[in-house]
């Protein structure tokens, strides 16, 4: 992290919860966070109900991982153990099930004004039930904790309109994404369209392959990466298109920079999303990219020059954008500087914003005044 952001004045002492270390998004995001505020002097202590094998690296070396337990009793417990015997400053949450879990074990310890919780899907994507109680408690958890976080103002929108969220808790800070750019390497020959995501019915991978059936360029090919539910009823619908042969789809896979490096344009058809991760990796690595008009890609393409917006489930539409970036030269560079924008550094300095306001409650709050409620968190810059 260049030195002119190190944070100056006080360590923190911040408690990260989140359930897994899974190589989801949002699993990443709390990872570049925790290494974040470690780079620039503060404790982080980290969470989790268990740990996946797979993606031990993810955390800085030096942070202290807790492990609670899968059952959701004994992480509550666990976590307000853990929360009795460090005291932290502030205590963050990672995901909707996190946030309820979380607020329930600094309730245990009355710390509740010390919680800040983050939202970063929309209640139609949680696939839990308990996730779902969670996401309909919004209206109680919002204003018992701290602080609530939102990753776009497509969220935040939600939570306000739909949720009943306390508008005075929520701010809006999109996430971090760490760029790992690969050598360019030669462009695929035939052509590539890359996606990337959870094969569910959000992402609408179907009308994708509608699309691409349309498209001009018949040499062109498609690799959708990710895994999902929906992976037979895809590849029936590969069959039945004619595309055998030409679209791919390899699974998850943990980087996917290389596919970056060799794709022609990215394509996000989803229904709707709070970011896109994938969307600003690939605007770093130069690319094209046609996403619908679905909530968070729409704040990251701001204008023409960074990408192309169509409607959502418009498969005619979609497979004209395509054409287009198949066969149209690309300015990379508008691309490139708004990807910019979403570093660690920036979001690591708009997170400690809002700790720190709610560092400076606790330090202020008069003994025995009540431990909820508190004035409004300032809004984030973007």
């Amino acid at each position: 992290m260049d030195n002119a952001l190190m944070k100056q004045g006080p360590k923190r002492k911040i408690l990260l919860y989140v359930p897994s270390l899974s190589g989801g998004g949002a699993e990443r995001v709390s990872a570049l966070l925790t290494n974040g505020f470690t780079a620039v002097g503060d404790e982080v202590i980290v969470a989790v109900d268990y740990l996946n094998t797979d993606h031990p690296h993810i955390f800085d070396k030096n942070v202290a991982i807790h492990v609670l337990g899968r059952a959701h009793g004994k992480s509550v417990i666990g976590l307000a153990r853990l929360l009795r015997r460090e005291k932290p400053d502030v205590a963050h949450s990672v995901l909707c099930l996190a946030n309820l879990k979380l607020t329930l074990a600094a309730a245990l310890n009355g710390q509740l004004s010390r919680v800040v919780m983050s939202y970063h899907g929309f209640f139609s994507s949680e696939p839990q039930k308990l996730s779902r109680i969670s996401y309909l408690l919004t209206p109680i958890l919002t204003r018992i904790t701290g602080a609530t976080i939102s990753v776009s103002d497509a969220l935040q929108r939600h939570l306000l309109d739909e949720h009943h969220a306390a508008p005075r808790k929520l701010t809006r800070i999109y996430n971090p994404v760490e760029i790992r750019l690969c050598p360019q390497a030669e462009k695929d020959n035939p052509p590539m369209v890359l996606a990337c995501g959870r094969l569910t019915e959000e992402k609408d991978f179907s009308t994708l392959l509608r699309a691409f059936a349309l498209i001009e360029s018949k040499d062109a090919q498609l690799t959708i990466l990710g895994e999902g539910s929906l992976r037979p009823a895809l590849e029936a619908q590969i069959a039945q298109l004619g595309l055998a042969g030409r679209v791919h789809m390899p699974g998850y896979v943990t980087d996917p920079a290389r596919y970056y490096g060799r794709a022609s344009c990215l394509v996000i058809s989803s229904l709707r999303e709070t970011f896109s991760l994938v969307l600003v990796e690939a605007l770093a690595h130069g690319l094209p990219v046609i996403s619908t008009r679905c909530g968070g890609p729409e704040e990251i393409l701001a204008d023409s020059r960074t990408g192309m917006l169509v409607p959502c489930n418009d498969p005619t539409t979609l497979a004209a954008a395509i054409q287009k970036a198949l066969a149209t030269p690309w300015d990379a560079g508008p691309g490139i500087a708004r990807a910019g924008d979403f570093t660690t550094q920036v979001a690591v300095a708009e997170y400690g914003r809002v700790f720190d306001q709610i560092i400076a409650r606790q330090r202020s709050r008069p003994r025995g005044a009540p431990v909820t409620g508190g004035s409004a968190i300032p809004k984030s810059r973007s």
